[in-house]
Formats: structure tokens, C-alpha cells, sequence
């Protein structure tokens, strides 16, 4: 079925098109949904077509997804190719809040479509300047699968069930990427654990040729502290380095929170065997908490 309005304008839902009815290179082409405005408001001609009902006949019925801003874009395209076809008058009416309706007054007449048409045997020239060849208004899919109109349904394409595919390949390269990396990890922390020497952590600096430990993890802050320290009990029992021979030492002082002038303090002069371990130690030990506490 072909459309004319007013005596001038030829809409074909069939092709999609507007044109002038003596001027085939005229022909405009319209989008889906505007299509469907179209004969919806020529099917209710004069009476009020409601937004919902708009909605529902051009976009949620196909899959599509609607919403005013699409509504509005597709009545201003076709209020536009309308007038660049010659007609000025107001064709589609706006009525706020409700929806829209095709003019009363506007004639609008119906003629079959042939067979074999002079307008199917040309090709749908570009439109005017100002108007958009491909679209009139949007078309925008709720699902990629339903991107197509369900009377026009196509079986999916074997390039994009070939993407899909690449996608998954590359998920599994990077999964599998990612448990290697996972796995040198813990290995490298195995390797760590079985040939790190604790004993690393705990040197202080070295004193002459005995290197000096703590027994616990001194900050970076407390290390000149703990030096000083160190030297001066050393210093004090006038005891000495022995080569092969390691220092240990530790301060109350160092590690309590409270400052009282009292401590005591430790120090044991350690052999080293062939091991690295310490298997000999002479230790001395100072406690002069008793005598700052009767101060």
C-alpha cells in the first residue's frame, strides 16, 4: 500500500522512502522506526497516538530500545524531510504530555503498489542537503541478537562467532599467563626460604673483623643508638674481636618503651663453625636496673 499526502507527497513503506509524486529523484529514505511512526499516526489519522503506544508499536515489539529522546529525534527528521519536500504547513502535531497526531485537515489517499513500479526500478537517489541519507532517527538494539527486526531475523555471522572465539583464546592466554606468573612466584619465595640465612637480617655493622647481631630487628633509627651501645659495653669489659669470632648483643634500653636510666644489657662473644653456626659463646651480662633503682 503507497500513501500520498495532500496530492504531493508519496510515502512507500515498502522501500522505506518519501518523494514527490512527479519527481522520482526526490525519493528521501527513511529509518525503521520512522517508518512506523508514519503509518502509525496515518492509521489513527486525527486522533491522538499516545507516547506508550508509540513506544511499544515502533521499538519494544522489534527488540529495540525506547525512550523520548529517540521519539523526538525521529518526529523532528520527519517533520524535516516533510518540509523539504515542499510542503510547509505542520503536518505532525505535537500534543505535550500525550503524544503526537497527524493534522485532521491534511488528505491523505492510498493507492496499491504495482508489481513492478518505476519507483523500485531506481535506485534511491541522496536527499536534499541537510538530511541524513542513512538514518532519519535511531535504531539502537536492547541485544546485539536482536539488533535485526524480528520479521527480518539473519543467522548469526560466522565472523562474529569467529571473534567470539578469539576472545575466549585470549582469556585462556591470559589465564594460563597469569597462574605462570603465580607459580615462578611461589617458587621463587620456596627458593628464598631454603637458601636465605635469618642470620642476614639480624647483623647490625661490623666491629673490627666480628660482625655484630641483634637478637631481634632493629629499625633504622635505633641502629647509630645500638652501635654506640654495643661499643661502649665491649669497650667497658675490655673485650676483643677474635677473628672467626661474631658478636650478639642486646640493650633494654633499645627496645623499651620507658626511659628510666636503668637497663640491662647482654653480649655474647660467639665461634662460628665451618656451618656459619655459632657453637661456642662466652656471654656477659650487666644489670644495673638495682643500682639506678635505689637512686
Amino acid at each position: 500500500m503507497i500513501y500520498v499526502i495532500e496530492n504531493k507527497i508519496v510515502f512507500n513503506p515498502e522501500d522505506n522512502t518519501l518523494s514527490l509524486q512527479d519527481d522520482i529523484n526526490s525519493q528521501v529514505a527513511i529509518s525503521n522506526p520512522a517508518r512506523r511512526i508514519l503509518l502509525l499516526l496515518i492509521e489513527h489519522h486525527g486522533t491522538v497516538v499516545q507516547r506508550d503506544t508509540i513506544f511499544k508499536k515502533v521499538w519494544d515489539d522489534f527488540g529495540l530500545v525506547s525512550s523520548n529522546n529517540n521519539l523526538n529525534h525521529c518526529i523532528s527528521k520527519l517533520r524535516k524531510v516533510i518540509n523539504t519536500l515542499g510542503h510547509s504547513e505542520e503536518v505532525i502535531i505535537t500534543v505535550p504530555k500525550v503524544g503526537f497526531l497527524l493534522k485532521k485537515e491534511i488528505v491523505i489517499s492510498t493507492r496499491e503498489s504495482p508489481i513492478s513500479s518505476s519507483i523500485t526500478d531506481h535506485q534511491v537517489t541522496p536527499e536534499p542537503p541537510g538530511i541524513n541519507t542513512e538514518t532519519v532517527c535511531l535504531e539502537k538494539p536492547l541485544f546485539s541478537s536482536l539488533y535485526q527486526e524480528k520479521e527480518a531475523e539473519l543467522p548469526s555471522s560466522p565472523v562474529k562467532e569467529t571473534r567470539k572465539g578469539a576472545t575466549r583464546n585470549h582469556l585462556n592466554l591470559l589465564i594460563s599467563i597469569f597462574s605462570f606468573a603465580l607459580f615462578l612466584l611461589a617458587f621463587a619465595i620456596i627458593l628464598r626460604d631454603h637458601f636465605y640465612d635469618p642470620k642476614d637480617r639480624l647483623q647490625i655493622t661490623m666491629l673490627g673483623d666480628c660482625p655484630l647481631y641483634s637478637t631481634s630487628i632493629i629499625p633504622a633509627s635505633q641502629k647509630p643508638n645500638f652501635i654506640h651501645l654495643a661499643r661502649h659495653f665491649i669497650d667497658k669489659n675490655k673485650i676483643k674481636c677474635n677473628p672467626g669470632d661474631i658478636f650478639i648483643f642486646q640493650s633494654e634500653s633499645v627496645f623499651s618503651m620507658i626511659k628510666t636510666g636503668a637497663s640491662r644489657e647482654f653480649l655474647a662473644q660467639c665461634r662460628v663453625n665451618k656451618n656459619n653456626d655459632a657453637d661456642a659463646c662466652l656471654s656477659v651480662y650487666i644489670n644495673n636496673r638495682k643500682d639506678n633503682d635505689k637512686r
